[in-house]
């Protein structure tokens, strides 16, 4: 459990660090879906390696992010869901050097920009200790 948000900064960079978990923000009714899907599926009961975290979109720009562990959840069926449940095809593949998976909305009644701006104001939030420095 994290309290701060200093701690759930310090907390998702720990887990980015690691290269051992998606990082999924919801920043869409899509993305909430996912993560509802990417829980019922690879995670269910209280099983270890799926973590929700609610945080305030005020601050953060974003109510909530879920972490899935890779080992329980890899690309090639994380990729698969995500063409399941309509994903572009060239987002819809997950890997590589990419962590943090953004599922947006589709572009009808500036649903696509709400999203974006979600994410930018996440992505702003999540870097700012690293762009203050030392």
């Amino acid at each position: 459990m994290v309290s701060t948000e200093e701690d759930a900064r310090r907390h998702l960079h720990g887990r980015l660090t690691s290269r051992e978990w998606w990082l999924l923000p919801i920043v869409s009714k899509n993305a909430l879906r996912v993560v509802e899907v990417v829980e019922e599926r690879h995670f269910p009961g209280r099983t270890g390696g799926f973590e929700a975290m609610i945080l305030r979109e005020e601050v953060m720009g974003v109510c909530a992010v879920a972490l899935a562990l890779k080992k329980r959840l890899p690309a090639a069926r994380l990729s698969a869901l995500l063409r399941e449940l309509g994903g572009p095809m060239p987002a819809s593949e997950v890997g590589g050097d990419e962590d943090m998976i953004a599922v947006l909305d589709p572009p009808a009644d500036g649903d696509r920009d709400r999203s974006l701006a979600r994410l930018v104001a996440f992505v702003d939030w999540l870097e700012a200790e690293r762009q203050e420095g030392p």
